[in-house]
């Protein structure tokens, strides 16, 4: 009996450790870069747009955990919801005329991941 209750802790301790949904994917970086003023983002999202077929389906937890927090949410009807990263063009940097470029994670009414879209 006790022999379960610990492989059940263990369970349950490994399970609460946050994962990151991109392996190999630089996470702290885009986190450091949180308005997009240094530059960093404007690299990494490439890599999130060829492996959004890897975020889809997702639950929000998931992705805040790789992105961070985001820039902005988005509330639509019906539930449904986004997070908005700002990859550039931020009104915090010091970016005269650059027109925001934006990545917007939309989410179902169960909290997964439905679209992945970069705006120019």
């Amino acid at each position: 009996m006790r022999h379960r209750i610990v492989i059940f802790i263990l369970f349950f301790i490994v399970g609460c450790i946050p994962k990151t949904a991109l392996k190999g994917f630089d996470s702290s970086a885009w986190k450091n870069d949180a308005n997009g003023c240094n530059g960093i983002r404007k690299v990494l999202v490439d890599e999130i747009i060829n492996r959004k077929d890897e975020l889809v389906g997702l639950g929000q937890e998931d992705i805040f955990n790789t992105l961070g927090k985001p820039n902005r949410h988005e509330l639509y009807s019906r539930h449904k919801k986004a997070f908005v990263y700002v990859i550039n063009g931020s009104a915090d940097c010091l970016t005269n005329g650059v027109k925001e470029e934006k990545l917007v994670i939309r989410f179902d009414a169960l909290e997964r991941t439905k679209e992945v879209i970069l705006y120019k």
